[in-house]
């Protein structure tokens, strides 16, 4: 367990060292980085992702965390940028998988998605969700909750912890999905960055959404406020109820 702005996720990796115990890497072409300067939201260093276009049969690179067991429910979230280079494309870049080392079985998935002048993330489970629309080369939180053969929906806040959009549609019904990967394993002849910091995933509670800011809220009073109100007076004052 790890606390993240206050909420308590199961996995957090910043990207500002080595991957953490239970990532593995799948990466014949050099395609990863996971300290990269370029790609930071916070910190010193973040995850770069880049489609080189040496392998336009498929980009096939990988880093994929196993949870351990089964999680029908998955909440995620991380910091994203898109790239405005390239010409046009749709590729995965997170995967709610059977396996670390692909995104060939999944509940649901994450894309970017360049169409002309138009920027957009989607999700994808029985089908892509509605797109929604942003800038490129700019910073986004970007969280999701995927459920199997259920509801997974997904929402796009800006740096300025604004929300987006959300969109919901429904999770695949693929059993036995008990891993995380960030990456690609989409056709391509494009040489395209793409950057991820701070990413964290909760599957004990599924709680949605994980926020990249802390969410802390003073606790409510409970009981009867009024006597809450004056043992808190009476102590300040150094006074002894009767």
């Amino acid at each position: 367990m790890a606390t993240f702005h206050g909420q308590t996720v199961d996995l957090h990796e910043d990207f500002e060292d080595a991957l953490g115990v239970g990532w593995s890497t799948t990466d014949n072409d050099n395609n990863i980085d996971v300290n990269a300067a370029a790609a930071k939201y916070a910190g010193s260093s973040g995850f770069l992702g880049n489609l080189n276009g040496d392998s336009p049969g498929g980009e096939d690179f990988f880093i994929g965390y196993d949870l351990g067991s089964t999680q029908d429910n998955l909440s995620i979230g991380m910091w994203v940028m898109m790239p405005s280079s390239g010409s046009n494309y749709l590729f995965d870049f997170f995967g709610h998988t059977q396996s670390p080392t692909s995104m060939g079985t999944y509940i649901s998935k994450l894309y970017m998605h360049k169409d002309g002048a138009t920027y957009a993330f989607r999700m994808r489970g029985t089908g892509f969700l509605t797109s929604i629309v942003v800038d490129p080369d700019t910073w986004y939180w970007l969280t999701a909750l995927s459920q199997r053969n259920d509801t997974i929906t997904y929402s796009v806040y800006n740096t300025s912890e604004t929300l987006v959009d959300t969109q919901s549609g429904t999770g695949l019904d693929n059993a036995s999905c008990d891993a995380v990967v960030l990456g690609c394993d989409t056709a391509t002849d494009q040489d395209i960055d793409y950057y991820a910091d701070d990413f964290v995933a909760d599957w004990t509670d599924a709680t949605y959404p994980l926020l990249g800011w802390p969410t802390g809220e003073p606790p409510a009073l409970t009981g009867n406020p009024v006597v809450k109100i004056m043992l808190q007076m009476d102590q300040f004052n150094g006074g002894t109820l009767n």
